[in-house]
């Protein structure tokens, strides 16, 4: 049986590249697809705990009055029934998320 050419060691080191470039690629998707996955799971906690805060206070806020609470009048009686430092700890974990 004859057999092939053999492969240099340059050759087998451009294929070792070829293969570990790919390799990083691919992790790079991964990581690309999980950091998605963190925020649409992070939006998805904030409306949970809006949807909590909402229930408990039986308030006829939106999540945007919600989030913008800083910006509203402070004459804004929807926002009269949130204890302070209930919507600070909301305002807090919003910022957060924004930086």
């Amino acid at each position: 049986m004859a057999r092939g050419v053999r492969k240099s060691s340059l050759e087998k080191l451009q294929k070792e590249l070829a293969e570990v470039q790919e390799s990083i690629q691919q992790h790079k998707n991964s990581i690309t697809e999980l950091i998605e996955k963190e925020k649409e799971i992070q939006e998805k906690i904030s409306l949970e705990q809006f949807k909590e805060v909402s229930s408990i206070l039986e308030c006829t806020l939106t999540k945007e009055d919600f989030v913008n609470y800083g910006s509203l009048a402070k004459a804004d009686s929807r926002l009269s029934c949130l204890p302070l430092p209930l919507l600070g700890y909301f305002l807090m974990q919003n910022n957060n998320r924004n930086h």
